[in-house]
């Protein structure tokens, strides 16, 4: 199995605009514009993680949310999501 490349993120805040937490700057539709689900529904299938059932957060949107928390480290779970 090829291993998936996935795309890093970087983004900075500049000096001119206002000081605050990085989660008040950047939401779920942005990591779900930079993770499409077509893309994390590859990386699902071809790892193997596939649910067995219907769960209220599908895999695709764990993924996300995970990229979420480490990216808001500091933040409580329902402040990330």
């Amino acid at each position: 199995m090829r291993p998936v490349r996935l795309p890093v993120v970087v983004s900075s805040v500049s000096a001119s605009e206002p000081s605050g937490r990085l989660i008040d700057y950047i939401g779920l539709g942005v990591l779900s514009a930079r993770f499409d689900r077509d893309l994390l529904e590859e990386v699902i299938n071809r790892t193997g993680c596939r649910e067995k059932r219907s769960r209220r957060l599908p895999a695709h949107v764990m993924i996300r949310y995970v990229i979420a928390m480490g990216l808001f480290f500091d933040e409580s779970y329902d402040e990330v999501m």
